[in-house]
């Protein structure tokens, strides 16, 4: 960021106002700065305020709300057409020629689990098996989304990665009945 003090300060003042939030007093405010300015550009930045959190990604500042309830370590997709996950629902769409293949996902119980680290997907063939960490950074995944998001399992398989794909072993063939799931987030994040 190129402002200098007094005009950094004023923005963030200004930021903070404008998505309803009580101002900051000047110690938190300097506080507040010199860790979205100044903190390595790895850092995951998280400051909370009355309901929101302040985050730093690639050079942005973000706002989040809401109660960021806490999603569930796994839960069991027994057919339904909606399910609740955390701060969102995911919706289940039966369609025909895409999506998830019906005739796969019934070769095991299908769960939703939130990630646990060293997740590797290929969703597609040409290219090998990649780490989800990796997948997630390339399509921008915010990284505060990441650790709360569901994925898809069927049995030990993972299966679907919102914003990411489907793996290839369970992509849905011409003419054959398939799901659709669409993640939904409840609460967003404002730049």
């Amino acid at each position: 960021m190129g402002l200098g003090g007094a005009r950094a300060r004023n923005l963030l003042r200004h930021y903070v106002r404008l998505h309803g939030l009580q101002p900051l007093d000047s110690a938190r405010l300097d506080e507040w700065l010199n860790q979205l300015l100044y903190a390595a550009a790895d850092s995951r930045i998280a400051l909370d305020l009355q309901g929101a959190t302040l985050h730093r990604f690639q050079d942005q500042i973000w706002l989040t709300r809401g109660a960021h309830a806490a999603p569930l370590n796994s839960l069991t997709w027994q057919g339904e057409a909606q399910l609740a996950w955390g701060e969102g629902k995911l919706t289940f769409t039966q369609v025909t020629g895409e999506g998830i293949s019906a005739a796969r996902l019934a070769r095991a119980p299908v769960t939703i689990a939130r990630r646990s680290g060293g997740e590797r997907l290929q969703a597609d063939v040409r290219r090998p098996h990649r780490t989800l960490k990796n997948l997630l950074q390339e399509e921008r995944i915010l990284p505060w989304e990441r650790d709360t998001m569901p994925l898809l399992y069927c049995g030990e398989d993972i299966v679907w990665v919102p914003g990411v794909g489907i793996a290839c072993e369970y992509q849905c063939a011409a003419g054959e009945p398939g799901w659709r799931l669409v993640w939904e987030r409840l609460t967003a994040a404002c730049q």
